[in-house]
């Protein structure tokens, strides 16, 4: 019993304690985790993205500079700046109204052209004929058209008749452009602004003076300031005009609307006109 007793108590040695250590090495619940989860996280997500985008901008510029034209060459070129089937984007709600109404075509020839600069002779064609002058309308000679921009031309300011149902009407502060095709054949891209004087066409759409702004009100225009201070103009911008070289017309310069024998021809130098 007494030796039963002394086996108890005597001390128990676990193999692998070190004996120098005096620490209590029978606790086998030592933290044995050593961390042997070490961060393996080295950052191995390099930054893999190097823009495989490989859309490399098919898209290129197709919009270079045009080739140049002569401009002697232009000398004498007449072309149909037909308004009537472009865009009319100004005036609002009008656009159709207007080239339901607009049946005659403008006329440039190019009278003079140099590195720099163009003049043009302007006339009208007669109605629903491009290639046949109007002598009955008067022409309007633009001079130091700018053409700078070689083969594009800019007009403007300045002022040109055109009709709008059989009545001829004003434009005033005009600006317009183009650019010429390489082989002279037409004029692309080209426009129109100016201010339309309305008044002559009261009479066509309702009889009394301002029934023209009146009907753009309706569709959402308004009037302007003519060149005397009355409200009785529109803006007038026409975009999308392509003008095929008409290559068996001429122009002949007119003075004048309604000249003596104008129905018949160009009229003498001498003609009564009004």
């Amino acid at each position: 019993m007494i030796l039963a007793l002394l086996i108890s108590c005597a001390p128990e040695t676990v193999v692998g304690d070190d004996p120098l250590a005096g620490t209590d090495s029978g606790e086998t619940d030592a933290d044995t985790d050593t961390d042997t989860d070490t961060d393996t996280d080295t950052d191995t997500d390099t930054d893999t993205d190097t823009d495989t985008d490989t859309d490399t901008d098919t898209d290129t510029d197709t919009d270079t500079d045009a080739d140049p034209v002569v401009g002697e060459d232009l000398l004498g070129r007449v072309y149909d700046f037909d308004i009537a089937n472009a865009t009319i984007e100004e005036p609002a709600g009008l656009s159709s109204v207007l080239s339901s109404q607009i049946n005659q075509s403008m006329l440039l020839e190019v009278a003079y052209a140099d590195a720099a600069s163009l003049d043009f002779l302007i006339g009208l064609s007669i109605a629903d004929d491009a290639t046949i002058q109007d002598y009955c309308t008067g022409t309007t000679t633009v001079e130091g058209a700018s053409f700078a921009g070689n083969p594009s031309f800019d007009v403007g300011p300045t002022e040109l008749s055109m009709v709008v149902a059989g009545y001829a009407v004003l434009l005033t502060d005009v600006y317009f452009s183009g650019t010429f095709a390489a082989d002279m054949s037409e004029i692309t891209n080209g426009s129109i602004a100016g201010v339309l004087d309305t008044r002559p066409l009261d009479s066509a759409f309702g009889g009394r003076e301002g029934a023209v702004c009146q009907l753009a009100a309706m569709g959402g225009g308004a009037c302007v300031a003519c060149s005397d201070g009355e409200e009785f103009c529109l803006e007038l911008l026409v975009t999308k005009i392509d003008a095929p070289w008409l290559d068996e017309t001429d122009l002949s310069e007119v003075v004048g609307n309604m000249c003596e024998g104008c129905e018949d021809g160009p009229p003498a130098a001498d003609a009564v006109c009004i």
